[in-house]
C-alpha cells in the first residue's frame, strides 16, 4: 500500500504513523540475554537525546497535546491536586503512612515542575527499557515504542523518568556505571542545560513518584482485589529509591556524575 496509507489521526486529534514491524528487541531483555548493561544504556541516551533534538515549531506546538493537557505519566494530574484527593478520599487507605510520605513529596514535584528556564520540546513521556528497541548486541536503537504518554513538556521528565526506570539496582540505590553510561550516551547529542543539571535530581524524584503513587492507587484503592504478598507492596521500591535520592551522599555522587559528563 502507499506510505499515506499508514498516516493517520487519533480519536482525540493526534497525528498518528501505524508501522506492521519494528526491527529490534526490548532493551532491557537485550540486557538479560547477556549485553553489557553500559553499552545498552549509552545507546539508550543517544536515542533519548535524538528524539528531544527533533524542532517543534508553533504550527506543531498547536497539534500536539502539552504535558498539562495529559501524557508524561499524568503528571498533570499530580501537579493539580487532582490524583491526591482521590488517595485521600478513600477510605481503603485513610491511615496508610503512604499518604503523609506522597504529601511531602508532591510539594517538591510541584516545584520542580516550575522550575524557570527549562528547554521544552517533544517528549516520549515513558522511556523505560520495555519502551525502547535496541540490536542484539544493545549497540544500535531502532526505535521507541508505546507512545501513548508522547507530548511536548520539559525534556528532563523525559530524562529523570529513564534514569529512575533503569539506573537502579536491586537494592534501590543508584548504579552509578549505569547512570554515566546513560548520559554519557545523551551528552552524545544534547548537553543539559544549566537549568535542567540544578533540576536534576528533582525531576528523578518526581517521575519516581508519578509511578510509585500510581502503583499505589491501583493495588491500594482502584484493584484491592489484586492484592497479594507482591503487588501489596509493590509501590515500596520505588518509594525507597526517592529516599535513596533524599541522602546528601546521593545528591552529591549525582552532580559529581552531572559535572563529569557536562563539565
Amino acid at each position: 500500500p502507499p506510505a499515506e496509507s499508514y498516516v493517520g489521526t487519533a480519536a482525540d486529534g493526534c497525528p498518528c504513523c501505524m508501522l506492521s514491524w519494528v526491527d529490534g528487541k526490548a532493551a532491557d531483555k537485550v540486557i538479560k540475554a547477556g549485553a553489557r548493561a553500559q553499552t545498552v544504556l549509552g545507546t539508550v541516551g543517544d536515542g533519548l537525546a535524538r528524539l528531544h533534538s527533533v524542532p517543534v515549531d508553533a504550527s506543531a506546538a498547536t497539534t500536539l497535546r502539552d504535558f498539562m493537557a495529559g501524557g508524561a505519566c499524568d503528571v498533570r494530574k499530580q501537579l493539580s491536586g487532582e490524583f491526591g484527593d482521590e488517595l485521600t478520599a478513600s477510605p481503603r487507605v485513610a491511615n496508610h503512612p503512604f499518604l503523609p510520605f506522597y504529601a511531602r513529596q508532591l510539594a517538591e514535584l510541584r516545584a520542580a515542575m516550575g522550575a524557570p528556564g527549562l528547554p521544552r520540546g517533544l517528549l516520549h513521556g515513558d522511556p523505560f527499557l520495555d519502551n525502547i528497541l535496541v540490536s542484539d548486541a544493545g549497540d544500535a536503537l531502532c526505535g521507541f515504542v508505546d507512545f501513548e504518554d508522547g507530548c511536548v513538556g520539559p525534556l528532563l521528565f523525559d530524562v529523570g523518568c529513564c534514569v529512575g526506570a533503569c539506573c537502579f539496582g536491586a537494592d534501590d540505590t543508584l548504579e552509578l556505571g549505569r547512570l554515566r553510561a546513560l548520559l554519557a550516551g545523551y551528552a552524545r547529542v544534547r548537553a543539559l542545560a544549566p537549568a535542567e543539571r540544578a533540576a536534576f535530581v528533582g525531576f528523578v524524584k518526581l517521575t519516581l513518584l508519578c509511578n510509585c503513587s500510581w502503583r499505589f492507587k491501583n493495588f491500594h484503592v482502584d484493584r484491592p482485589e489484586l492484592l497479594t504478598p507482591s503487588t501489596r507492596c509493590a509501590h515500596e521500591e520505588l518509594q525507597r529509591r526517592i529516599e535513596y535520592l533524599e541522602q546528601p551522599d546521593a545528591v552529591r555522587a549525582v552532580e559529581a556524575v552531572l559535572a563529569e559528563t557536562f563539565g
